[in-house]
């Protein structure tokens, strides 16, 4: 009969080779992003992200962090989202008016263009304009359409779209 196969040595089995590692890991992945705040999802979903190995984590197609009541930021392209801190790096609130984003709001953490979140994106805000219960004036209408042209030209974003009826804007940007 043939001999068996050599066991590996102790060491080889607490440290295999990092591919292999990634693919049989059990535990969520360290390098995943991180997000605890209430009311935030991504797509794809937390506990995916944190399956992925450090590979997959470094492009992630379709990245998007939402609060599905107020709006979400949908990455263009392949980003990498390994070591995210999105507590800290993306925020989508409201401040005494409709919502907003913002990323990086610490200039210090911010990557170079064209890195992790610094690229190109399109966010989606809801309840952009006037309360809904306001009259259906084409007016009003037209001075908010106004209002989200300088919106968007004063950020250098693109207008994708401003949905009146339903408050909902949408604009691309080259950076975040």
């Amino acid at each position: 009969a043939p001999a068996p196969a050599p066991r590996p040595e102790p060491a080889d089995r607490e440290n295999p080779p990092q591919d292999d590692a990634a693919a049989r890991r059990d535990e969520p992945n360290p390098n995943a992003p991180k997000l605890t705040k209430l009311g935030y999802v991504t797509v794809p979903p937390l506990v995916d992200l944190a399956a992925m190995t450090d590979d997959q984590l470094r492009a992630v197609n379709g990245f998007t962090v939402l609060r599905p009541d107020l709006g979400k930021i949908v990455w263009l392209g392949s980003v990498d989202v390994a070591n995210l801190d999105l507590d800290r790096d993306v925020r989508i609130c409201e401040s005494d008016g409709p919502p907003g984003v913002e990323v990086y709001d610490d200039d210090s953490a911010k990557p170079p263009r064209g890195h992790k979140l610094n690229g190109p994106a399109i966010v989606t805000l809801h309840h952009v304009g006037p309360p809904r219960d306001a009259p259906d004036d084409p007016a009003l209408a037209d001075k908010w359409r106004k209002k989200i042209d300088k919106a968007v030209s004063r950020m250098n974003c693109e207008l994708v779209r401003y949905d009146f009826p339903n408050r909902t804007w949408e604009f691309k940007c080259k950076y975040m």
